[in-house]
This record gives structure tokens, sequence and C-alpha cells, in this order.
């Protein structure tokens, strides 16, 4: 379940999965499925506890950031589980408005990811190219965030409309047997309209803008221009354009797989393609491990998530240690009752 269901024109039989590959595949879903809630938990956590993030100092860095977390997590909490219940039972057991709702969600998310941070891009390229103009204030910001989440939701929309529930399918190996809740549109154009439009404004086009921005960003840093930040400012630019680069190329990488499958479905013929089944449920994986990349990301390279993360476990530590001592002092009394 993505931005379509496959076509319902096929006459080959799907192949079934074989066991071990969908024993992995499950785990590696339920692996990303607690990385991404906890960690998108903690880097809300950081945001939240870290004014700096969340200043003028670091033009608002945080609250893109905390805006990724929103949209990742929305992902793992409202999606996650009612796709893999859908896509291992080949059952829709929800009702009919979830059956347009979690498609939709699906998505804005991801819709607002890559919009969060085609505006967190065109914020660096305007800091760094043209530091002497006038910074973006906290206010328009904001409603920058909520205008991304509004287009999301504008460019999925469609879902709402097209998302159907086929309560008297019957189980069987087609794979419009398999899958009930599906789009409904009146022609194939349509449907191929709709991939397309999502391929270009939800992946291909931004993705294409950011790897421009970010070109000119370090060509800026190495001329002259780069003179008027100071030593600390522009090293502290470079680390922040570093996690944004790598942020956006796990996104391209993760995202790609899904991409160009339905491409194929909607344009050539994977739908009768016997392992496509097989084919998207491994995308399905590779998208939602990008929710749980970012919390890593950020850990890995971010020194201000990082003292976090360090701080976070020095806290579990100390709680452990805690409730060590304090097993150990109660089973001292227990002993001591005993022997009186």
């Amino acid at each position: 379940m993505a931005n379509g269901s496959l076509p319902n024109n096929t006459d080959t039989a799907l192949v079934p999965e074989p066991y071990a590959s969908m024993v992995i595949r499950l785990t590696l879903y339920a692996v990303v499925f607690i990385l991404t809630v906890i960690g998108n938990i903690v880097v809300i956590m950081v945001i939240m506890k870290n004014r700096k993030l969340r200043s003028i100092e670091t033009n608002y860095y945080g609250y893109y950031l905390l805006n990724l977390a929103i949209a990742d997590l929305s992902v793992a909490l409202l999606v996650i589980p009612f796709t893999v219940v859908y896509n291992e039972s080949g059952d829709w057991p929800f009702s009919a408005f979830l059956c347009k709702v979690i498609p939709t969600l699906l998505v804005a998310s991801l819709c607002a990811s890559i919009l969060t941070l085609l505006v967190l891009t065109c914020e660096r390229y305007w800091s760094i190219c043209y530091p002497f103009k006038q910074s973006l204030t906290r206010n328009k910001l904001l409603v920058i965030l909520g205008l991304v989440w509004f287009l999301s939701f504008a460019a999925a929309s469609p879902e709402l409309v097209v998302y159907e529930l086929n309560t008297e399918h019957v189980s069987g190996a087609q794979i419009q047997e398999k899958y009930p809740c599906a789009e409904q549109w009146s022609s194939n154009k349509q449907r191929q309209a709709y991939t397309a439009f999502l391929f270009i404004f939800s992946y291909l086009l931004p993705l294409v803008v950011i790897l421009a921005a970010y070109l000119r960003i370090v060509y800026e840093l190495q001329t002259s221009k780069a003179e008027c930040f100071g030593p600390n400012d522009e090293d502290h630019i470079k680390k922040t354009v570093r996690v944004l680069i790598i942020v956006v190329a796990s996104f391209a990488l993760c995202y790609l797989p899904e991409k160009v499958l339905f491409i194929w479905i909607d344009y050539g013929n994977g739908g009768y393609y016997p392992y496509i089944d097989i084919l998207m449920k491994y995308s399905y994986f590779f998208q939602w491990f990008n929710s749980c990349l970012n919390p890593i990301i950020y850990g890995a390279v971010d020194i201000n998530f990082r003292n976090f993360y360090a701080s976070l476990l020095r806290h579990c530590s100390g709680f452990k240690t805690y409730s060590s001592e304090i097993k150990r002092r109660l089973s001292v009394v227990k002993i001591s009752k005993h022997g009186e």
C-alpha cells in the first residue's frame, strides 16, 4: 500500500513468498518499527529540551528536524501496523474509512518529509549564499512548515477518493483478489497520471532542486564569499550541511525501490511479474527503514544529539544501578529478618 494498488488486470498467479524470507522480512519490520518509534521520540525530546536547536543562532534548525521526526513517527504509529496486517493476511479487517485514511497518511507523510528537506535546504542555501540578507523569522518558519503539511495532504487527497474497500472479494492467488482495499480509478491513464505526479512532486523534482542547492552551497563555502563567516561559524555550517546531505541521500536511496516498482507496474508489465508482491513488501521495508535512519544519522554526525543520547544512556545506566542497589538492600533486609 503506497501511492496506488497493483493493477487489477493481471492473469499471472503470484509466487508465494518462501517461509525463510517471510520470517526475515517480518523480523526486519519489527526492528524498524521499534527503532523508528524510540528514535524519533528521542529526537523530539532532544529538540524540545535544547533551546539552541530552536534558536535563531542555528536558524531554527531544530524545527525542521522536529517536523521530520513527526512525519517519521506518524509512519510508524499510523501506517506500519495496518499495512503489515493487510499485506500478510491479504485481507482488510478494518473499516472502509481506514481503507481511505491509511494510504492518505502514508503519502502525506512521504510528501511532508521531502518537502521539509526541501525547505531546510532552501534555508541553508539562503543563509550561506546570501549571509547579509534578512534571516527567516520563527513565525514565518512555522507558517512555512504548516504550508508543507497542507500541500502534503493536498497531494495525498486523491487517495481519499479512489481507495475503496471491496468486501465481496475471494481470497486467492491473483493480486486483485488478495488486496481488497485498492485504488479504483475510472481509467488506467488517470492512475498513470497520479503515479507520475507523485514521482515528480514528492521525489524527483525536490531531489533535483536539493542537489542543485547543495552544489551551490559547496561552491560558496570554497570561494571567497565564505570569508564572511568566522572559523567557528564555517565549521558549524559544514557540519550541518554534512548532516543534511546524508539525510537527503538516505531518503533518495530508501524510497527509490518503491518508486521504480510503481512506475514499472503502471507504465510497464510489472503487474504481471510473479514476484511483484514479494518485491513490493521489501520495498516497504526500505521505505520504513528511512524513518528510523534519521535519528541514527543525527547521533552519528551532530554533536547536540550525540551529547543528549550519551546523557540519556547515562541516566538509564544510573537507573539500573539504582534499581540493583535497592534490590540488594531489600535482599539483605529479608536475610536479616529470616536470621532473627
